[in-house]
């Protein structure tokens, strides 16, 4: 036991009082008879401490003596250890989780991890700890005698086992509750934004980026084991463009409207959009921010700007984009083919995989009847999650996962509420040609590898994850960046007014209003809105079938006609405004006709 103790220089007294050290009775007495010298309660409190952990007894009740768990004093012991609940109320009633803390850290625990680090715990502890009985020791029989050996003790904990029935209730009434708003944790803000890594904690502000020691940052709050990114952060040491940042660059490029030339190659026809790369970044950049802002709920989506309408999968890059948020944060994804609508009964379990540490939830490839609705009440309240033949839980507004969603089909939405929840960033095809050219991503003349793959190394991990510190910067400074989405925005009205089959006739409206090729139509007293849906109709004089779906649905047209002024934000009868904003408050009547007057 002496051997135990660190020893300083020591005068003749203390030598005396070293040199007579004994135990009597589970007290330490040093050569002079006391037991408050220093060395003394150092030798005890390593007792104490020791003693204190055993949780295990002899039950004589039985023909022979076995060895027994005391679980009130485990749960104890366990609660020393740093396991607590996280409720997601404040009633007496609320839902709890369990969840442990060790050095600032928080991971989430369930029965199997207790019984883990339990028996690990103790395998860890040396043999003769239970040989002495002011330390693990425990007699079999009375106060004398043989005592239960470390292997017969782990024989216990090896199939260690709880009562289902008592089990919460044992929780409840032996370790401490916290819920979200007073478990301490490291929060972002409107102003800072704080990344764990292996190593450092990545402090990001407007106007300044820091890496900060775990000890600096302790007074600020603990941070969930999940969070803590699996890579060892240093400063970056090229100046070039990285995999991560070119793969996004080309992913909202835009295709020129040019010739290429027998000696270009196909990738000369493209071109940055910056507009589209910046609202890419800034909505990358909130995605890692944790902050949940309460007056601007809102769910980045990632759209095909030049497919095809009705191609199922644009494989343009918006998905593989996304799913890298795996590699900031804990993510629960969602398919899109396999997702269940709020409306159906299956639809309360669509979130069933989101835990109490979820920090995004992605929905890729939603269906064509997706409609905002579905989520409005995840981005603007409490994210609840119901899991078959669990209990259900309340992750608070500003604690709750961010949702980021991809998608070919425009999300349906349902005047102005929709539109601020979205925040939209139309992607090129530049991926999807790379595929049409029999090119892979990897060819040098693309990529030059696969990102996240074998050969991406620790430089590009780490080219990756300063260009996502940038990302938040620009987000932090500038917010989220709006680009023009008319492309989407036709395509959702083509959807939307032709069954998805794009005959042209939305088009041909865009065309005539963005390109005024009817002249009479931009100046009052306007076009008769018959002779508007005639000039329709010559319109379509090589596509008889177009025609004949269209030639007696001049009253449709005309919903068409409102409809794409209402969303491309064209003028319709704009002198009638003061009036109201509804087509039939706007009315126009010339001669007895109903007249219009459309600018852009």
């Amino acid at each position: 036991m002496k051997s135990q103790i660190e020893e300083p220089i020591y005068d003749e007294i203390d030598e005396i009082r070293m040199e007579g050290i004994e135990n009597k009775d589970g007290i330490w007495i040093d050569g002079m008879g006391d037991t408050d010298s220093s060395i003394i309660k150092q030798l005890q409190k390593t007792d104490d401490e020791l003693k204190s952990e055993v949780f295990w007894y002899s039950d004589t009740n039985g023909r022979k003596e076995k060895v027994a768990i005391d679980y009130r004093k485990y749960f104890i012991w366990l609660k020393r250890q740093g396991l607590c609940l996280l409720r997601d109320g404040k009633g007496k009633t609320s839902n709890f989780e369990v969840i442990g803390i060790t050095d600032g850290i928080i991971d989430k625990e369930n029965e199997d991890t207790i019984r883990v680090y339990t028996y690990e715990y103790f395998e860890d502890q040396p043999s003769s700890y239970w040989d002495d009985e002011n330390q693990y020791g425990v007699y079999k029989q009375g106060k004398s005698g043989d005592m239960w050996c470390k292997i017969e003790v782990m024989d216990k904990l090896f199939n260690l086992s709880f009562n289902r029935n008592t089990f919460s209730a044992n929780l409840l009434m032996s370790w401490n509750s916290f819920d979200y708003n007073t478990l301490p944790t490291l929060m972002d803000n409107a102003e800072n934004v704080y990344i764990p890594f292996e190593n450092k904690i990545v402090h990001i502000s407007k106007n300044k980026m820091d890496m900060i020691d775990y000890d600096t940052m302790k007074k600020k709050g603990n941070i969930w084991k999940s969070q803590i990114i699996n890579h060892k952060i240093s400063e970056r040491n090229r100046s070039e463009e990285g995999v991560f940042e070119k793969f996004c660059r080309l992913a909202t490029s835009r295709r020129k409207n040019v010739v290429l030339a027998e000696t270009q190659d196909w990738t000369d026809s493209y071109e940055t959009d910056d507009e589209s790369l910046k609202s890419l970044r800034t909505a990358y950049g909130y995605l890692i921010s944790g902050y949940n802002n309460p007056s601007q709920p809102v769910a980045p989506i990632f759209i095909d700007g030049d497919a095809e309408i009705g191609m199922e999968e644009g494989r343009n890059g918006k998905s593989a984009i996304m799913y890298s948020m795996k590699h900031w944060k804990k993510m629960s994804y969602q398919s899109g083919k396999s997702y269940q609508s709020i409306k159906t009964s299956g639809g309360r379990f669509q979130y069933s995989n989101v835990d109490i540490d979820t920090k995004f939830v992605f929905l890729n490839d939603t269906p064509e009847w997706f409609d905002m609705e579905e989520i409005y009440d995840r981005l603007s309240d409490d994210f609840e999650v119901s899991g078959k033949y669990t209990n259900k839980f309340v992750i608070p507004q500003d604690k709750k996962p961010k949702m980021g969603i991809t998608t070919n089909y425009p999300p349906i939405q349902k005047g102005g509420s929709a539109r601020h929840r979205m925040h939209i960033t139309p992607f090129g095809n530049y991926w999807l040609n790379v595929k049409e050219n029999n090119e892979e991503p990897y060819y040098d003349k693309h990529l030059g590898k696969m990102m996240f793959q074998s050969d991406f190394n620790y430089d590009d991990y780490n080219d990756f994850y300063h260009y996502g510190f940038d990302c938040v910067q620009q987000y932090l400074k500038e917010g989220l960046h709006r680009c023009n989405t008319d492309r989407v925005k036709v395509k959702g009205l083509i959807t939307k007014w032709e069954d998805g089959s794009d005959d042209g006739v939305v088009r041909w409206f865009v065309d005539v209003v963005e390109n005024e090729r009817i002249k009479e139509m931009t100046i009052t007293p306007g076009i008769a809105k018959k002779k508007l849906h005639n000039e329709l109709m010559k319109s379509l004089a090589t596509q008889p079938q177009v025609k004949f779906k269209w030639i007696n649905e001049e009253g449709r047209f005309q919903k068409m006609i409102w409809d794409v002024c209402k969303s491309m934000g064209y003028k319709y009868n704009d002198h009638k405004s003061h009036m109201g904003d509804t087509q039939n408050i706007r009315k126009y009547i010339v001669k007895g006709e109903y007249h219009i007057v459309i600018k852009k």
